[in-house]
């Protein structure tokens, strides 16, 4: 399984809780599999702590460090050979390993960093390939998220690479949709694994959450004085911020001012103007609507367990997890009727249509109001959180891939010796080409990497630089 999505800019959202979590279950779950990690060398600073954090689940031997030559950024043409470079050397890293199935935790990475993660056609390898499907959200809106020609072309040819594997792992029913749909795919080549809260939620105090000296101190410290309705996401369009913004000012004057807006999430400074500009037109200040930025997650739970009402008004959703972490702390919770919210609120009187301000409104002044419902919404969240679990995920994705073994078609079984892996360098051709630097790095890694492959005679450095010269 590639881990890169624990060292990368994904690491601290959603992607990256995903990966880690379904590692672990994986593990939980692997009777007599026998189950390696990938780990990425440019991401030096991200290797030991993501090691050590496996160190109830996993020996050490069980992790291979994949070394390119960086920077790789696809998007930033300068790049471009390394990127080219460095695929072509993890490609011949991950055959030599020689696993039956190689898993990507994420395979839509490495447009703006150094991650280097790839899916060659059938045909180039000699194993089977799976990869995680969480959204398609790009190529469903290419105009907004792909404003460029370098990041549509990198992110169409990611594209062809989820064609390429063998099998995609969805995280809801809507994402195997919209695999289904628009890939195109069909049913054997898109599953639906599920996703859930990390473990550690079922062992929450809640008690402790919201009475104890350190709740109290993160209420006061982010200035929250009154019952708070919350809503957690990265700052995106589809999150709805601003919807949710202008349903909050038009709740009924009394219950307005009875209420704090608590919103959780890390924003760039352009993000934090649009925000303020949007609570200030709405005729609201700092102290009706609540801007916590990032948070740790121990001051995150506190968050969710304090909160009277979780929203999540999402127009577009891979599968919307906060929902499923307020739920496991008590918070009773409504959202959007698109995409995979209506799966994780598993409710549908706690939906609404989140392009109607009017219907949100509504929903959240009855979820505040009538004690029934509110009642009804708090048992619901208690049993249906429960209802997630990465037991589950991750023995759904042990059969998905166990289940490969039989699928027709005959492997490539030529490993990737040393020799073809030049020629293919070789044969790269962007400009800028590669300096003497990178040529030597390029060696070094290759040199590092055969170190952790089962190579009957693997090259030293000085070989394969002499070659790379010629």
């Amino acid at each position: 399984m590639d881990l890169q999505g624990l060292q990368n800019g994904s690491r601290d959202r959603g992607i990256g809780r995903y990966v880690g979590a379904l590692a672990r279950g994986l593990l939980r779950n692997a009777g007599s599999h026998d189950i390696h990690f990938i780990l990425n060398g440019l991401f030096a600073d991200q290797v030991e702590p993501v090691i050590t954090s496996f160190d109830d689940f996993a020996t050490r031997d069980k992790f291979h460090i994949f070394e390119g030559v960086g920077p790789t950024a696809a998007l930033h043409d300068p790049d471009r050979w390394r990127h080219a470079a460095s695929h072509i050397a993890y490609e011949n890293f991950v055959a030599n390993l020689n696993p039956d199935v190689l898993l990507i935790g994420s395979l839509f990475e490495g447009g703006a960093d150094n991650s280097v993660v790839t899916v060659p056609p059938a045909e180039c390898r000699s194993y089977r390939a799976v990869a995680i499907l969480y959204d398609l959200i790009p190529l469903l809106n290419p105009d907004e998220h792909l404003g460029s020609n370098g990041a549509r072309r990198w992110y169409f040819g990611k594209v062809e690479q989820a064609r390429n594997a063998d099998l995609l792992m969805a995280i809801s029913g809507s994402a195997r949709s919209e695999g289904i749909t628009n890939l195109p795919s069909d049913a054997d080549h898109v599953i639906e694994i599920g996703a859930a809260a990390a473990d550690h939620f079922a062992e929450l105090d809640l008690d402790e959450l919201r009475t104890g000296v350190l709740a109290r101190t993160v209420l006061n410290y982010h200035a929250i004085d009154k019952p708070y309705l919350m809503h957690v996401s990265a700052h995106d369009p589809r999150k709805n911020f601003e919807g949710l913004i202008d349903a909050f000012a038009r709740l009924p004057l009394a219950l307005r001012r009875a209420y704090q807006l608590v919103l959780v999430c890390r924003l760039s400074r352009q993000g934090l103007a649009r925000l303020r500009m949007v609570i200030a037109r709405n005729g609201l200040d700092e102290s009706d609507v609540v801007l916590t930025g990032h948070v740790p997650d121990d001051e995150l739970q506190i968050l969710y367990a304090n909160c009277k009402l979780f929203v999540f008004p999402s127009f577009h959703e891979g599968f919307g997890l906060p929902v499923i972490e307020a739920m496991w702390c008590g918070a009773p919770a409504v959202g959007s009727c698109l995409s995979s919210v209506p799966e994780v609120i598993g409710l549908a009187r706690a939906l609404f249509d989140p392009n109607e301000i009017d219907q949100m409104v509504a929903v959240i002044t009855r979820a505040l109001t009538d004690s029934c419902f509110r009642a009804d919404l708090l048992a619901h969240g208690a049993r249906h959180a429960r209802s997630f679990s990465w037991d589950k995920v991750a023995q759904k994705a042990m059969a998905g891939m166990t289940r490969l073994q039989s699928f027709s078609g005959e492997l490539h079984v030529r490993r990737h010796d040393i020799k073809s892996t030049i020629d293919r360098v070789a044969a790269i051709d962007y400009w800028p080409g590669p300096s003497d630097t990178d040529l030597m790095l390029l060696a070094h890694a290759l040199d590092q990497n055969s170190q952790q492959t089962w190579l009957d005679h693997p090259k030293s450095s000085s070989e394969v630089s002499a070659e790379l010269s010629q």
